[in-house]
């Protein structure tokens, strides 16, 4: 047989500067070694060169991108802070990605999203947090991470782990959810559980030992306690198993011609299913790997008779793979039965990886997936001199890190303390790093307990490791899929930054306007960009970078100057199976507001959760209420603001005589005004609220409020109209005492608040001259929270906090280094 291996140490190139650098390395070099003839090996044939081609090029449009959180305890109380930290890495060597600029973290209850944040990537990594309120209600939340490009594999793809707030039971099992639903040739869903079969390689094939895994879950997802016996027609059993590990099990039988099956499943309520397997093929491969070996694995692929028969002296390839990079293929003809082949396991990365059986035309026939673990991690260590400490003492941490090889690392790294006596921990089961974005980031459905497969590997833990891959790790064969769409490029691009697009149309038909000139303002931040409409209308502003909210401002005219237009904003796509948090809005159009619901009591983006506010109760504030100001700078953002009131008590006859001993640098005479101040004046334009009018008719007694706009800054975002400046009058007139002025409806004009990135305060951590000064009572479960470590050229870094009262402390550090290496390491210490 054939055999042709890809050195696991090109992916030490990789450059993490450029993202162009980054996906060339990454997936680019596949192809180049794969045109290669090697010394001592022989030449890839044709078709298996083709199929790892287009992988290769698929993978380099299609690089996967996954995303962990660190957080800083694994549950939380009302007003307590969410603190995390998130690594994006990219590819199967998990470096930290250059692709995406921009994140998305969202704290949800079920499928409804509280808060969302945009966060900005850093070199891969962002720090952040979610604040709760007093009055949130306790239960199991969840918090889902993801970038845009992440968008392209699904929402299975992304960060989803559940934690618990307020009271309540811990959660003991599922820790990383997914929506992906587990997909197998048969699935039985009696009252009492669910139960999936899963040949080992897909198929159940006649004439040859079939094995078949099988998994039984509860309705509340919890695994379900099963046995299985399976029978022939005669009623004979031909094989018996058990659930064990998470409700899975294992037994294996030789179909025979002619006859169908049955698996008996007995519950513990000693009630019976009975299910009929699926027919076995009459041709066909089985495809097993053995995983046992410490150093090897053995690939065994077999062909039954009629099968060898009619494709005698056909070829078959075998690819395997893992996030799209081949790191091993081998191709031979069907000349016998059955075939063995043994692999070192050193060609491989830690992670999943994806074996792949191939007939000798290129269509995919079987599939098995494997769990491949690796002495590839960081190794990190810390030192505090000590173990024991005193209330309130000074602690310093030594962090070292170090590579698989025992040199000194340049990585980035996270760092949480918490009392372990009041924030209880199991360890043995948590989600870590490793077990994200080597594991449960690969695997469909819900992992519960994903730690435990990776933290103390033992025999039992590797065998229900296997079982997992076996159940869990199976898919249907998507190649065809993925091979015919290599020159498609995804349907989401990766964002570099925040962006702002829409759609331009004739206010009379909707007709989409090309060659639209499109204004984005922000007074705030005294900032323009322009740009123009696409054939179809269409508009983007891409690659913003604007912290926290902002009050946009969106102004169109069409090809002819005419301001006659529609705009609507368009807003985020919603996410399958959960709810994207929009702000309440289903669309922004020229001068109005839609709430998508008006029932909804979700608040914006980024915002607190505050309690219920009765609207008709007015707040008193020694600042002037501005709210009803149609201002597009937003209410009280002006030069000069006078208020009703104040003319009121002035006893002046006409509004010229009122304003003109009010303004400064403002001429009113009659009904004109006109700007006198420096740099040359002219008539300035009137608004009446939010409209373009005059003082004509307007007296005093009618004025609310006046603003006024002589600043470049602040008159930009009405552009012609404000050549001279601007009086903004908003009058008393129909204004309900109680009740906001809406602003008039203004074509080719939108103006709405936009959140930007997320800015997360910083972990506050107290300081004592000696530990007498600390409090007697300190009930801070999170003592320590720095999301920000980067070791130095000799892999060191220095921690220093002050510790709480007495109990037992948890460090744990995680991180990357530069070369994509995981490291975790968990330290305690004892305060007394």
């Amino acid at each position: 047989m054939n055999k042709f291996y890809l050195p696991r140490n090109m992916e030490n190139l990789i450059p993490r500067l450029k993202i162009f650098l980054q996906l060339f390395f990454l997936f680019g070099i596949s192809a180049v070694a794969n045109s290669q003839q090697l010394p001592g090996k022989m030449e890839v044939d044709s078709n298996m060169g083709k199929t790892v081609s287009k992988l290769t090029v698929y993978t380099a449009n299609h690089p996967i991108e996954k995303i962990y959180l660190q957080l800083n305890k694994p549950s939380y109380e009302r007003m307590d802070t969410i603190w995390f930290k998130v690594y994006t890495v990219i590819g199967s060597a998990h470096q930290l990605s250059a692709v995406s600029g921009v994140a998305y973290a969202e704290l949800m209850k079920d499928d409804s999203v509280i808060r969302h944040l945009n966060l900005k990537l850093e070199s891969g990594t962002a720090a952040s947090n979610f604040i709760l309120p007093p009055n949130i209600e306790s239960g199991i939340y969840h918090i889902r991470a993801y970038t845009d490009w992440m968008k392209n594999e699904g929402p299975s793809g992304f960060y989803d782990q559940p934690l618990k707030i307020g009271d309540g039971p811990l959660i003991g099992k599922a820790t990383i959810v997914s929506t992906k639903k587990i997909t197998a040739p048969l699935t039985n869903t009696p009252a009492e559980a669910d139960v999936q079969f899963f040949p080992e390689g897909g198929y159940l094939v006649i004439g040859l030992r079939s094995v078949v895994a099988f998994k039984a879950t509860n309705p509340d997802g919890s695994p379900a306690i099963v046995s299985v016996n399976i029978t022939d027609p005669d009623g004979n059993d031909v094989a018996v198993a058990e659930s064990g590990h998470e409700g899975m099990g294992i037994f294996a039988f030789t179909p025979q011609e002619d006859k169908s099956y049955k698996a008996n499943i007995h519950f513990s309520n000693s009630s019976v299913q009975t299910i009929a397997l699926p027919q076995a093929l009459t041709e066909g491969y089985t495809f097993t790997i053995n995983n046992r070996g410490k150093d090897t694995l053995v690939v065994k692929i077999a062909a039954n008779t009629p099968l060898l028969k009619s494709k005698a002296g056909t070829g078959f390839y075998v690819i395997a793979q893992s996030g799209g990079k081949v790191y091993y293929t081998t191709s031979s003809k069907l000349n016998e039965s059955v075939y063995s082949i043994r692999i070192a396991k050193n060609h491989f990365p830690t992670g999943v990886i994806r074996f792949t059986l191939f007939s000798g035309i290129g269509e995919p026939m079987n599939e098995r997936v494997v769990f491949i673990q690796q002495p590839d991690n960081l190794n990190l260590k810390i030192n505090s001199g000590k173990s024991t400490f005193a209330p309130g003492e000074k602690i310093n941490l030594e962090l070292t890190g170090s590579s698989p090889t025992n040199q000194p690392v340049i990585g980035s790294f996270s760092t949480a303390v918490i009392s372990e006596s009041k924030v209880p921990v199991n360890g043995a089961t948590e989600p870590t790093i490793f077990s994200q974005l080597l594991l449960s980031s690969e695997i469909h459905g819900t992992i519960n307990d994903p730690g435990y497969y990776l933290a103390n590997q033992d025999d039992k833990t590797i065998a229900d490791l296997d079982m997992l891959m076996l159940t869990q790790g199976y898919r249907k064969l998507e190649w065809k899929r993925l091979l015919d769409s290599v020159n498609k490029m995804p349907k989401y691009a990766a964002s570099s930054g925040l962006s702002i697009s829409g759609r331009v149309a004739s206010i009379n038909n909707n007709k989409p306007l090309p060659n639209a000139k499109v204004t984005l303002f922000i007074a705030s931040k005294q900032f323009t960009l322009d740009t123009l409409t696409d054939i179809d209308g269409k508009f983007v502003f891409a690659g913003l970078d604007i912290d926290d909210a902002v009050r946009i401002i969106i102004k169109a005219k069409s090809a002819n100057n005419s301001n006659n237009v529609n705009i609507v904003i368009d807003q985020p796509e919603k996410i399958p199976n959960s709810i994207t948090f929009n702000k309440k809005l289903t669309s922004i159009t020229s001068g109005t507001l839609k709430n998508s619901n008006p029932n909804d009591e979700k608040p914006s983006n980024d915002s607190k959760l505050l309690k219920e506010v009765n609207v008709n109760q007015r707040v008193k504030n020694s600042a002037p209420d501005l709210s009803y100001s149609a201002n597009l700078n937003g209410g009280g953002n002006a030069d000069q603001v006078v208020m009703g009131a104040d003319l009121a008590t002035m006893g002046c006859v006409t509004i010229a005589e009122c304003l003109a001993s009010k303004l400064s640098m403002v001429s009113v005479r009659g009904n004109n005004v006109s700007y006198v101040g420096r740099g040359g004046g002219g008539p300035m334009t009137v608004f009446i609220n939010g409209t373009i009018g005059s003082l004509n008719g307007i007296s005093a007694g009618d004025i609310y409020s006046i603003e006024v706009l002589t600043s470049v800054h602040y008159k930009a975002i009405y552009g012609h109209d404000a050549a001279h400046g601007l009086l903004l009058i908003t009058t008393k007139r129909g204004i309900p005492d109680n009740e906001r002025i809406p602003p008039e409806k203004t074509p080719g004009l939108v103006n709405y608040e936009f959140n930007g990135y997320y800015k997360a305060g910083s972990f506050y951590t107290p300081k004592y001259n000696s530990p007498t000064d600390a409090p007697k009572q300190d009930a801070r479960s999170a003592i320590y929270w720095k999301p920000d470590i980067l070791t130095d050229k000799n892999g060191k870094a220095n921690l220093e906090f002050y510790n709480a009262g007495k109990g037992t402390y948890r460090v744990v550090v995680e991180g990357i280094d530069d070369e994509g290496h995981l490291g975790r390491q968990v330290f305690r210490y004892t305060v007394e």
